[in-house]
């Protein structure tokens, strides 16, 4: 049995509907925020396609009961969800999509100002980047969940211009494209697990460590002085 709690600002209007009508906006209601097209709506009322044309442009126009979303899944296709709902991530594509479409210059701005922050701010854990993001209002930063910056912050890993540095259980991300950063490069230390509990003086520290000696050319085989002579 499923049960819909509707707005009470709704009710009014619904007991105004023909049989046709209600039969729609139930179909509609009953398909929640992952919307449903007219050939569904035909298979689940058994009304004929002239009707449910109808009764959706007087849901939608007249009534402004319904609305219209464009699916990225399908192209030219329009789901129809309640008019106070949103439409889910699935059917509307999230917060980098707009009217069905990628807002790629949208992304692009907001690539560009973490580019810009973190160039500025040298360091930056994740959460001072989510607060960054959603302070620009003038983008629609309050809209973006950690996942969408998780996202873009990806992208410009990908590109090798953030890089991500992890000092125990914290992570760090840095501008990559400054030149001292770049002679860290290859360094064991920057990606190593113990490197908390590494010391000069302590069962973990340079001293010992294979990798750091390798990465000197600390560990090449010397010949003894005196062998060449002796075999001579």
């Amino acid at each position: 049995v499923c049960c819909v709690v509707r707005p009470a600002s709704v009710i009014p209007t619904l007991k105004q509907l023909d049989a046709f009508d209600y039969k729609i906006y139930c179909a509609v209601e009953l398909a929640g925020n992952t919307g449903v097209w007219t050939a569904d709506i035909r298979k689940s009322t058994g009304l004929q396609t002239h009707i449910i044309q109808r009764g959706v442009r007087n849901l939608c126009d007249n009534l402004q009961l319904i609305k219209p979303v464009k699916s990225i899944q399908v192209k030219n296709r329009k789901m129809y969800i309640l008019a106070h709902m949103e439409p889910s991530k699935e059917i509307a594509g999230g917060s980098f999509y707009t009217n069905g479409e990628f807002n790629e210059q949208l992304v692009e701005q907001l690539r560009e100002r973490l580019s810009v922050f973190l160039r500025n701010a040298r360091s930056s854990t994740f959460a001072a980047l989510v607060a960054f993001v959603r302070s620009s209002g003038e983008i629609g930063g309050g809209a973006f969940t950690d996942e969408d910056i998780s996202q873009l912050v990806a992208t410009l890993e990908c590109e090798d211009k953030v890089a991500r540095i992890r000092t125990g259980s914290e992570v760090t991300y840095v501008w990559n494209q400054s030149e001292n950063l770049r002679l860290l490069e290859g360094v064991p230390c920057i990606g190593c697990a113990l490197v908390g509990d590494c010391s000069a003086d302590g069962r973990v520290n340079p001293r010992d460590c294979t990798y750091l000696s390798h990465w000197l050319g600390l560990d090449v085989d010397v010949e003894p002085e005196g062998e060449e002579q002796e075999d001579a």
